[in-house]
């Protein structure tokens, strides 16, 4: 940081107002946050780049302990409407300031809203993990007629396929690593060496404890709802 300082325009003196001052922040963190926040910008400066947005509008604030949904999925949605931006910024040509006015312009609302909508927002959630949905799980027929559970992975390996719409998927499970086709149209588990068959079902996971800074689906339908009758976030956009 004091490096690029000697080589800014505003000198080492510039670099002790931002990154040190004593006025503000007074806690570890926040002028961790400021030094962090000077070296961002100067780095882009001096490299001749589009400015990078300030670490702190893309990056999720700690929340307390027990915070309620609606507190986790506003955060989430802060952040997110803040890539958002600098993505649409960067296609757009513009300086990320520039381009957090111009989002809201009438002229740019529109298309902005084409990729940041409570669609998008849902599905990134869902895809950072945010989101504890109820999962499916396989299982296949034991001895007496009762059913055991497919280990994580192999589960994980059976509805991905059955989801891309596979008739048949290839796994392996056990302590040597055994070879077992998955037949999912027939329901059926089989040996390729013996031809053997087991019948196979598939149910609803038990559900787990919702793990820190998770929140249910339900709740997150419910927030992003919530966000759109504030018009904090755009509902998808209406194709003509």
């Amino acid at each position: 940081a004091f490096r690029l300082a000697k080589r800014s325009k505003r000198g080492t003196l510039g670099f002790f107002k931002d990154g040190f001052d004593r006025t503000a922040d007074p806690c570890l963190e926040g002028r961790m946050g400021r030094l962090l926040s000077y070296l961002e910008k100067e780095s882009m400066v001096a490299s001749g780049k589009v400015s990078m947005p300030p670490w702190e509008d893309v990056s999720l604030q700690p929340l307390r302990e027990g915070a309620p949904p609606m507190d986790i999925v506003g955060e989430h949605l802060r952040v997110f409407v803040n890539e958002c931006t600098w993505t649409w910024g960067q296609a757009k040509k513009m300086e990320y300031e520039a381009a957090k006015v111009a989002r809201g312009e009438e002229e740019h609302a529109a298309e902005f809203a084409n990729l940041c909508n409570d669609s998008t927002f849902t599905d990134a959630l869902k895809a950072r993990g945010v989101v504890a949905t109820e999962g499916v799980q396989w299982e296949c027929a034991a001895d007496r007629g009762s059913f055991s559970p497919y280990e994580a992975s192999v589960n994980a390996v059976i509805e991905r396929a059955r989801q891309q719409g596979l008739s048949q998927v290839e796994i392996r499970q056990g302590p040597k690593s055994w070879k077992y086709v998955i037949d999912i149209r027939r329901f059926v588990q089989i040996n390729p060496q013996t031809q053997k068959e087991r019948p196979i079902r598939m149910g609803r996971a038990k559900e787990k404890p919702l793990g820190k800074g998770q929140v249910s689906l339900k709740d997150l339908e419910e927030a992003v709802r919530f966000f759109v009758s504030m018009d904090t976030l755009a509902p998808v956009p209406h194709v003509d």
